[in-house]
């Protein structure tokens, strides 16, 4: 899972930094302008294949006014691993209402993508038309880019929250409306959907005051992760959860055929006004990144800052104790994106002042940082600066960013997709 962030910070260590667990090899940094311009156009959120191939989608807009642009769309675009354009979709709408999530990659290599829409939507020969006012599409495309499309849901409003491969399935999480005296409800729901993109089954999560369903993680075969925020109660499977104030909670689904066979609290975080991810590892232990304006909260027994604007990286030994936690507070630094890549976590942050971390003295800059499950820095790599960054790994040893290279002073001419690919190589032991 990537997770984009953008919060302003500054580095305060809450505890001692430890001895790194791995020794790692220098960072060996490649820089590669992409075929695309950021100019009406910028990137949401990637993915990478096994092979090396990586997914962009974009938000596409025809004019920016104020604070957000017009005519919102949707483009995905496929590379090769030598970051060559393969392929790329357009969609087109009656209504330009397209907004595009996170891809994934199925094992079969196949890429799936999803959104929502209004009115009648095209992706190349593919179209599909909307029955509630706002719906939901998936979309599937072969190796060769051609596009297959499908419309999901109810008859209400609905609204899509992420795909994730799961074995022989993909999994959907959506908000489908529900009518409820005369208003319509936003209920969390999971679908699993077979390599055609049929509706095999779809489970509802049961709760008197509906959480948010942010997008999934994918974790191993039959396994899917999903991040609930602001939840108060909910019943899935056979989890039957109650907090006296809003939780964010983390869920491990194990899903087959038929259904969700079992649910697991994976840990949980107490707090207002929070955007947390958490991201799990092979191994089971959760590391946590994000940021919040909150007024109060708690994560694993700790006590969190209830002024200010701050960000937290820490991890958890299980779903309710920390085994360590560094916070950010409100300086002018920034982490744009965080991910899973084995047992370390990998951020990528910008410093607007000196950090020590460790036995490492940061300058200011731009950096990606990946630490150890000890919350040690593993390793470290300067990097060029980029805006709207999206970051994803491959197996234990390459880190991908996309982002948009600002050129010059003329940022409005001087913005292009690149990619950013950082390869290292740990062992165990200590030192860097």
């Amino acid at each position: 899972m990537a997770l984009a962030i953008g919060c302003e910070r500054s580095l305060v260590i809450r505890e001692m930094d430890p001895e790194p667990e791995l020794r790692c090899e220098t960072p060996r940094l490649t820089v590669t302008p992409l075929e695309m311009s950021c100019v009406g156009a910028f990137p949401l959120e990637m993915a990478v294949s096994e092979d090396g191939r990586f997914a962009v989608n974009f938000a596409t807009y025809e004019r920016w006014t104020g604070l957000f642009p017009d005519d919102l769309g949707a483009r995905t675009a496929l590379f090769n691993a030598r970051g060559e354009l393969l392929w790329t979709h357009d969609g087109t709408s009656t209504l330009p209402h397209e907004v595009v999530f996170a891809p994934a990659f199925a094992p079969d290599g196949s890429l799936w993508t999803s959104g929502r829409f209004s009115g009648d939507l095209a992706f190349g020969n593919a179209s599909v038309t909307a029955v509630g006012g706002v719906d939901i599409y998936v979309a599937r495309y072969a190796a060769d880019g051609e596009a297959s499309l499908m419309r999901v849901g109810g008859d209400n409003t609905d609204i899509e929250g992420g795909l994730a491969s799961a074995g022989d399935l993909m999994i959907l999480g959506a908000h489908l409306g529900e009518e409820r005296a005369a208003e319509v409800i936003l209920q969390p729901t999971f679908m699993g959907l077979s390599r055609t993109g049929a509706v095999l089954w779809s489970e509802r999560l049961v709760s008197n005051h509906p959480p948010w369903l942010y997008p999934l993680t994918r974790s191993g075969d039959g396994k899917v992760w999903a991040y609930l925020g602001g939840v108060r109660d909910m019943k899935v499977a056979d989890l039957d959860l109650s907090f006296p104030e809003h939780h964010d909670t983390l869920l491990e689904l194990d899903v087959d055929q038929r259904g969700i066979r079992r649910a697991r609290l994976a840990a949980t975080l107490a707090m207002h006004s929070t955007r947390v991810a958490y991201l799990p590892h092979p191994s089971g232990r959760i590391s946590v990144a994000g940021g919040s304006n909150a007024r109060e909260g708690t994560l694993g027994g700790v006590s969190l800052p209830t002024e200010g604007r701050w960000l937290l990286l820490g991890a958890m030994r299980n779903e309710r104790e920390l085994a360590w936690l560094k916070t950010l507070g409100s300086g002018a630094d920034k982490v744009h994106a965080a991910a899973a890549q084995g047992e370390q976590v990998v951020v990528h942050m910008e410093l607007g002042d000196s950090a020590v971390m460790g036995d490492l003295d940061l300058g200011p800059g731009t950096y990606v940082i990946a630490f150890d499950s000890t919350g040690a820095v593993a390793w470290h790599q300067p990097v060029p600066a980029l805006t709207t960054v999206s970051l994803d790994t491959r197996g234990d040893d390459e880190v991908f960013l996309v982002g948009c290279l600002v050129q010059g002073q003329d940022a409005g001419a001087g913005l292009s997709l690149t990619l950013i690919h950082v390869e290292t190589h740990c062992h165990p032991g200590r030192g860097r």
